[in-house]
């Protein structure tokens, strides 16, 4: 799932054939919901992996939302939990957005909710 629609086509036209790429936002419920049911019947996925905003909360609904679609015995990724220690605005294809959230004892939010580590140990 590619937020920047723009560059999702532009790399299936360089990529044919090698796989479906949905566009919409991560922190979206709706987009979610969206991209969930262009896939089909629920837990379709084997493998996720979220390498999206990094925002901590982003982060946490995505995988609220996503976790019970995996296949038994499938995987979910998350790329950079380091936004849990570290705060940097993050990249959202055309501009920089909110800080990620990360504080140095990984746990206490900068921003709103928790960290994503917080939220793995709870």
């Amino acid at each position: 799932m590619k937020f920047d629609a723009a560059c999702a086509t532009n790399w299936n036209e360089k990529n044919p054939n090698v796989a479906h790429i949905h566009t919409g936002d991560a922190s979206s419920e709706d987009d979610l919901a969206r991209v969930v049911a262009e896939t089909g019947s629920s837990h379709d996925f084997d493998v996720i992996m979220d390498d999206a905003s990094h925002i901590n909360w982003h982060m946490i609904k995505t995988l609220e939302i996503l976790i019970e679609q995996i296949q038994m015995g499938g995987m979910y990724f998350v790329e950079d939990i380091l936004s849990s220690y570290e705060s940097w605005s993050a990249n959202m294809g055309s501009h920089n957005g909110e800080q990620t959230g990360g504080t140095q004892d990984c746990m206490t939010p900068r921003t709103r909710g928790p960290t994503f580590l917080a939220k793995m140990f709870d």
